[in-house]
This record gives structure tokens, sequence and C-alpha cells, in this order.
């Protein structure tokens, strides 16, 4: 067991230190994108090639997991946070198409198709997941599954597919009113079945390289075995959407950071003229440590929570561990916001030069941080948690 163990710890931190390695390969990509409005492949085939998905995948079918959404937390958070510090939107990607692997391993499909979808992510055929759930603002109605012989067929538009830009390489994790029932059928659907349309109409000033466009399911046909009636989602999914959510933006808060370092190194131009350069600037230094110490407070508070998930159990308060996880994310919001914004003030006027494309730091966290724009409910829900003990049901907070 302790050889076993050793070289799973062995394992996992080659995968974190080859994140490190890979934050400026990630950073060239993501620029790219954002400036063309593309999407990330070459960067998304990079962290599959790297291995990253075997955290999410079980033992059994060739990853390291053990069948555990909370399996390996810590070090995935670690890996998140290079991968954010190089580009916001291949984050994001990752997060949505980790977050949809771990809850796939962890149901009920068969055996037969969760070893398919492992080798397909081994080989490199088809290693990206699309979170195909949000109907807002969609007015043809819900999205709907049909029994029909050795299937069902789905029908309807789902809106925000983010990582959904490269449709031959990627699986949409579709949700579906099951008709003539109340329940909610998980469809896995080839994101070229022809039977597809992708809309093609991501058109924002920040997150570009996520391509969220909308996506409309023409009666697409699911055999039997690629679909799946939900049953009791497990508990730790809302904590771990808020964790993934926090880090989206705190990751490439500390890549807007590390911009605005580099910057101020290679500038030879002082901030006012009594002070020989703007490196010895006190309050360029202050403005730097205040933002470092910020940043770090908000990824303790965030890796505490992961590492509670992580060891989570049948004995773990859940009410205090989703309590904790909007108090995370909203931390992490709140300084990842004000750090984009202030970062101007490190940099000055010239470094807002298209060449130095700076702003996109502040364009994608502002534009993920409205995908949820409940900062003052979960304050409220935190509020009343501390006061009067109340914990709100999560339908009452979750958007779908």
């Amino acid at each position: 067991m302790g050889e076993k163990s050793a070289f799973l710890d062995r394992e996992v931190q080659e995968l974190i230190d080859r994140a490190t390695e890979l934050i400026p390969k990630l950073a060239d990509i993501g620029n790219r994108s954002d400036r063309l409005s593309e999407d990330p492949t070459a960067a998304m085939r990079l962290l599959n090639d790297a291995g990253f998905w075997r955290l999410q995948v079980p033992a059994a079918y060739g990853g390291l997991g053990d069948g555990r959404i909370g399996f390996g937390l810590e070090s995935l958070y670690k890996i998140y946070l290079s991968i954010g510090r190089g580009d916001a939107a291949v984050l994001l990607n990752t997060i949505v198409g980790s977050v949809a692997l771990a809850e796939f391993f962890s149901s009920d499909f068969p055996q037969a198709t969760k070893r398919q979808v492992a080798e397909e992510i081994a080989t490199g055929r088809r290693f990206r997941f699309v979170a195909s759930g949000s109907e807002t603002g969609v007015t043809t109605g819900p999205t709907t599954a049909r029994k029909v012989d050795g299937g069902v067929m789905v029908n309807g538009t789902k809106s925000f597919n983010s990582n959904s830009g490269s449709a031959a390489e990627s699986y949409a994790s579709v949700s579906a009113q099951l008709e003539g029932s109340t329940s909610l059928v998980t469809s896995l659907i080839p994101l070229d079945d022809p039977a597809v349309r992708l809309h093609g109409d991501w058109d924002v000033m920040g997150m570009r390289g996520t391509q969220s466009q909308r996506i409309t399911y023409d009666d697409v046909f699911v055999p039997d075995g690629w679909y799946t009636v939900q049953a009791a989602r497990d508990p730790l999914l809302f904590p771990l959407a808020q964790a993934g959510q926090a880090m989206i933006v705190l990751g490439p808060a500390y890549g807007a950071l590390d911009a605005a370092i580099d910057y101020v190194k290679a500038s030879t131009t002082p901030t006012v003229k009594i002070y020989d350069s703007i490196q010895v600037d006190p309050f360029v230094r202050r403005r730097i440590g205040e933002f470092r110490i910020k940043l770090d407070s908000a990824r303790a508070l965030l890796m505490e929570l992961v590492r509670t998930m992580e060891n989570a159990d049948e004995t773990t308060d859940m009410a205090q561990l989703m309590i904790d996880a909007l108090s995370a994310k909203t931390a992490a919001t709140s300084i990842a916001v004000e750090v984009a914004s202030g970062i101007v003030d490190l940099t000055g006027t010239r470094s807002a030069a298209a060449k130095y494309n700076i702003d996109r730091f502040w364009r994608n966290i502002r534009t993920f941080s409205q995908h949820d724009p409940k900062v003052d409910a979960a304050q409220y829900f935190v509020g009343g948690y501390h006061l009067a003990g109340e914990v709100p049901g999560m339908e009452v907070y979750v958007r779908v």
C-alpha cells in the first residue's frame, strides 16, 4: 500500500509540475484566441496530451482516480491555477470539461460506455466535454427526450455551451426532460452528430476562447447505453461548481498580476519624475503587495474548501460546506475583479496598447463574473446562515 501511494503521489506531482511548465504556451495560445475570437484548440490538445484527465478518470478505466468526485481535488486545483495564469478561457473550458467528466464517471452509465469514453480520451480522439444544461433565454421550451426503439430522441436548444469550439473532439452532456415523466435524462452526444447544430453566435467582450455558443439538438438519436435517467445528484456537485467558478476568476487574476509585474520590470519610464524608475515607485510596490496578499488570501480560502471536499464523507456537514463554497466563490470574484481593474495602476496608459493585450484579463474576468451575478445573494445566504442558522434550498440559488 505504501509503495502504491508513493507512486501515485509522484504521478500527481509530475502533473502539477507539467502544468506550471505549460503556463507560457497557454498564455501565447490564449492571447491569440482572444484576439481572433477563436477556439484555443491547440491549448486544449496540449492539456489532454499532458495527461491531466487522469485525475478525473478512475484507475479501472486507465486513470488515477478512485471513482469519487472529490478524488485528488487539491492537486487538481493547483493544476487549474497554473492553467488560469496562462489563459482564462482555456481554464474555463478545462473546468467545464473536468466537472462533466467527473460526473459522468461517478454516474450509472454502463461500464462499456465508460471504457469507450476513457479510451477515446487517452488516444486524443474525443476528449472535450460540454455541460449542455443551460436554457436561459431560450424561448422554444425545455429540451426533451422521447423514448424510441433502442434509445431516445433528444430535441431542443441549449445556451452557453462552453468548450464547444471543436465539435470533432467533443461530447456534450445534455440534460433533457423525459416526455410523459417528471424524470430528467442525461445523454452523452457527439457534437459532430449530423443532427446537432452549432450556432457559432458567441460574440462577447471577454472569454472569447470558450466559444460558449448556442447548440440545437434536432431529434438526435441517442442509443441505449449512452443516456441515463438521473438519480439523486452527488451533494458535492454544488460546492464543486462554486469552487470551479472561484478558480475561473482567481487563476487569471494571478495571470493579470504576473503580466503587470513583467510589464513594470521591463519599463524604462518612471511613473513620476521624482522617482528614477517605475520599479522603485513606492506606490507601485505597495499596490503589487496589496494585490498579491489579497489573491493569496482568496486562494487560501478556496484551497481550504477544496481540501474539505476531497476528504468529505458521510460525517461532513454539507450545509456548512455549501455556505463555505459560497464564501470562497464570492471572495474570489470580488478580489479578482479588483485586481484585474487595478493593474492599470501598475502599468499605466502605455500598457493599453493592443500589442500588449493586457486588457484581456479584465475583459475575461469581468465577463465571467456576470455568468452568475449573485454576489449579493451569496452574501445574504452566508449572513443568514451565520446569524440564524438558515440554509437556503439550492434551487433558490442555482439558475438552470
